[in-house]
């Protein structure tokens, strides 16, 4: 049971892994609030490429 202004799910982070997240939750009809410290995509965090290869 859903209960009004309460959210099924809640993200942390507004950069590119949490916002693609939130999105893909959306689309499947749930409601997503999203937390974010800063302003969102503002700034790029290490943890978010860190699969990415040093070169």
């Amino acid at each position: 049971m859903r209960r009004p202004g309460v959210p099924d799910f809640g993200v942390i982070g507004a950069g590119i892994v949490g916002l693609a997240t939130a999105y893909a939750l959306a689309e499947r009809g749930a409601s997503v609030r999203v937390y974010e410290s800063g302003v969102p995509g503002n700034r790029h965090r290490r943890s978010a490429a860190h699969w990415q290869r040093r070169r």
